[in-house]
């Protein structure tokens, strides 16, 4: 008997069941997940420079994304190539072209887009290159790594796989994540508020005291204070925020009128009317740099309250809604008054103080 009798039936067979399976894989790759390899430092440190992360195909085309989503896109820029990014700007949003600059220049993303960015914007070709990514551009959503850095298995690997696990969670737990910075998620993953070292001391009888190890300590529980304790711990500081009250009990809870920023949803304005009007209000004794970097940052720092989840009152359009509050004028004081002050009703620091304690 000749070699295709005798083993004919099982080579077919064994075709047959190859390409059945290599149909489904390829199905199951293209409409429900896939694993794929990641390299480049954009998306540091949230993602290591080369990495296997787990994409889905599915969710994205039954709800819509979220700011804070990691997400696989062709890029518009190099097509046939894929690229890792968060989304950071959803259809309507009004957003910041390139915060890395002095002169921000500011853009309404269009409906079926979002604005996708690298959390390392230094070494990141994302949307301020090649603006609004189309939604058809989606290819999945990030929901999981496979597996870290190599390195990890050199050096504290189980406190290391954890804390990056958060990260590969991260489009899951930020709804409303840190527009043009990392992600909201490591502060979590640095124990921000937990001693390094804690040595009991027989100092006091009365009470054990302990000494902790901090590499920066901030005082206080107010708006500005836990702010900075957040922007701290972002940036991988090891942090203490300390406070006599507690947190959302600290003044800022008592703060009622608003933040004033000139972002001309109500009628035209400039920031540097803005700061006209504030050094006016000052009577020329105020710090005019100072001055002049507040009015210049205050509609990117609403802007990101807003990301952070802060409940600005809106219009009927669904922008932020701004009032007029004293002292506030368009045009060096020649235009009459401006409508420049955000507030969440009349609860502004309520707002504010539970949102950045929450």
């Amino acid at each position: 008997m000749s070699f295709f009798r005798r083993h004919g039936p099982s080579i077919l067979k064994f075709a047959k069941i190859t390409f059945q399976f290599g149909c489904f894989a390829h199905c199951f790759n293209s409409y429900v997940a896939e694993v794929t390899w990641c390299v480049g430092p954009s998306m540091l440190p949230s993602f290591n420079m080369s990495g296997i992360v787990a994409v889905e195909h599915i969710t994205h085309h039954f709800r819509d994304l979220e700011i804070g989503d990691v997400v696989i896109c062709m890029s518009p820029a190099k097509p046939g190539r894929s690229v890792l990014k968060r989304v950071i700007g959803l259809p309507g949003d009004n957003i910041c072209e390139d915060p890395t600059i002095e002169d921000r220049k500011y853009i309404n993303i269009p409906q079926g887009h979002v604005w996708v960015g690298g959390d390392n914007l230094s070494n990141s070709t994302d949307s301020r290159t090649y603006g609004p990514v189309a939604m058809g551009l989606i290819k999945g959503r990030v929901f999981a790594k496979v597996w870290p850095d190599f390195e990890l298995l050199k050096n504290n690997f189980y406190a290391e796989v954890f804390k990056q696990f958060n990260y590969s969670i991260a489009g899951t737990m930020i709804t409303r994540g840190l527009c043009y910075s990392k992600p909201a998620l490591q502060v979590i993953s640095n124990n921000p508020l937990r001693a390094k070292e804690a040595k009991g001391l027989d100092i006091s009888g009365n009470y054990p005291i302990f000494d902790h190890e901090y590499d920066a300590v901030v005082v206080g529980t107010g708006g500005a204070g836990l702010r900075a304790a957040f922007g701290l711990a972002e940036a991988g500081f090891n942090t203490a925020c300390i406070t006599k009250l507690f947190p959302t009990r600290s003044h800022t809870v008592a703060a009622q009128g608003g933040i004033n920023a000139a972002l001309g949803n109500m009628t035209e304005d400039d920031w540097r009317w803005h700061m006209y009007d504030t050094v006016k209000g000052s009577d020329w004794l105020g710090d005019q740099d100072a001055i002049h970097y507040m009015c210049r940052e205050a509609p990117h720092t609403v802007i990101e309250l807003e990301h952070y989840g802060v409940p600005f009152s809106r219009t009927a359009e669904g922008k932020i809604y701004q009032r007029a509050f004293g002292g506030q004028s368009l045009k060096f004081g020649k235009g009459g008054q401006a409508y420049r002050c955000t507030a969440v009703a009349d609860r502004t620091g309520h707002a504010i103080l539970h949102t950045l304690y929450g």
